[in-house]
C-alpha cells in the first residue's frame, strides 16, 4: 500500500493506493461523498483490491488535503482526478463516485473521457432541487450557530427516510454509523464539508449537454428521497452505453444499509462480462443513448430487447 499526496495548482491533496492481488479489469478509483474520507474507504478497497488496484482519494476540500475555496467546482476537481491518473501513471481507471463524489466522477467522465474506462454513480441527480438547498442550508445555519445536535440531526433527516425505515432492514445500523461519523468530525472537517456545501448550493447542476462516453452504471436505494431512482435514471439517459438499477432495502445511504449487494452490482458491471441482474435489485434497465436509438430504430431484421423491457 502507498500513501502519499501531490498538488494541482497549489492545493496538496492525499491519496492512497492499494496494490490487487489480481488484475480482472482497469484500476478502480473511490470518489466519497459528504462525511467520507480515504479512512471510511478502506472498506471497498479492501474488497475490490482482490481484483484490481484500487486508488482512494480525499481530493482537495475534503479529509486532510487542502481546503478549497466554493469558486472552485467540478471542472477543477475532475482535472486533480486527471493530475492523480498521470502522477500513478494510469492511462485508464474506473470510476465509482457516491454521492457528493458523483459530480466529480461525472464530470471526470465528461472532461477527460479517454481517461475513464468504466463509470459507476452511486446517488446522483443533475439538479439540486429547492427541497435539498432549503435542507442543506438549515443544516448549516445550525453549524453555524455550533448546535451539534441540531445539525446531526438535520443531516440525518436529508440524508436517511425516516418515513420508509420499516422497510430499511439495516436502518438503524446505518444512522447509527452516520451519527457517530459526525460526532467523530475534526474542527478541520466540519469547515470542509460547509465549504463543500456551500460549492454544491454555488455549483449545483450536473452538465447534462453532453453525453457520457464511458461504460456507465447509475443506481441508489429504492427509497432515496435525496437522489431519487427517477433523478438516477435522468443522469443515466444521457450515457452512451448505460444502465439504472435500485437496490432493495435501501435509501440514499445504500451503501452502508446493502453494501454486499452494492459490492456484487459493481463488481458485476466492472468484471467486463455481461450485464445482469443482481440478487437484491431490481431489473437493470438500459437507458442510454445507444438505448433511445435502439428503440427508436430496431437493427435491420432484427428487434434489440434491452434489459428490463417488455417482451
Amino acid at each position: 500500500m502507498i500513501e502519499s499526496s501531490l498538488t494541482h495548482q497549489g492545493f496538496r491533496y492525499h491519496y492512497r493506493l492499494v496494490r490487487g492481488e489480481r488484475r480482472r479489469y482497469a484500476p478502480t478509483m473511490f470518489i466519497g461523498g459528504a462525511f467520507q474520507t480515504m479512512r471510511s474507504l478502506a472498506k471497498f478497497a479492501e474488497v475490490f483490491s482482490a481484483s484490481t488496484d484500487v486508488i482512494l482519494v480525499d481530493l482537495p476540500g475534503s479529509g486532510a488535503s487542502d481546503p478549497l475555496p466554493t469558486g472552485y467546482g467540478g471542472d477543477f476537481l475532475a482535472d486533480c482526478v486527471r493530475r492523480l491518473l498521470d502522477h500513478l501513471e494510469i492511462r485508464r481507471a474506473n470510476l465509482v463516485g457516491v454521492s457528493f463524489g458523483t459530480a466529480i466522477a461525472h464530470a471526470t467522465a465528461q472532461n477527460h473521457p479517454g481517461r475513464v474506462d468504466d463509470l459507476v454513480l452511486v446517488g446522483t441527480m443533475s439538479r439540486m432541487n429547492r427541497r435539498i438547498r432549503h435542507a442543506l442550508r438549515r443544516a448549516l445555519a445550525a453549524m453555524a450557530s455550533n448546535d451539534v445536535n441540531a445539525f446531526t440531526d438535520r443531516v440525518c433527516r436529508v440524508l436517511l427516510n425516516y418515513g420508509k425505515r420499516d422497510r430499511i432492514p439495516r436502518f438503524r445500523r446505518a444512522e447509527r454509523l452516520l451519527r457517530a461519523a459526525i460526532s467523530r468530525m475534526t474542527e478541520r472537517e466540519m469547515e470542509q464539508f460547509r465549504v463543500s456545501s456551500q460549492r454544491l448550493l454555488v455549483h449545483r447542476s450536473l452538465d447534462m449537454s453532453r453525453p457520457l462516453q464511458p461504460r456507465t452504471l447509475v443506481f441508489t436505494g429504492e427509497h432515496d428521497t435525496v437522489t431519487t431512482p427517477a433523478c438516477c435514471r435522468q443522469v443515466a439517459a444521457t450515457g452512451t452505453e448505460a444502465y439504472s438499477t435500485v437496490v432493495h432495502g435501501g435509501d440514499h445511504l445504500v451503501p452502508l444499509e446493502q453494501f454486499e449487494t452494492c459490492v456484487g452490482l459493481v463488481e458485476m458491471f466492472l468484471g467486463g462480462g455481461p450485464v445482469e441482474d443482481v440478487p437484491g435489485c431490481a431489473s437493470l434497465e438500459r437507458v442510454g443513448c445507444l438505448a433511445l436509438q435502439a428503440l427508436a430504430a430496431p437493427a435491420a431484421g432484427r428487434p434489440i430487447r434491452l434489459p428490463g423491457a417488455m417482451a
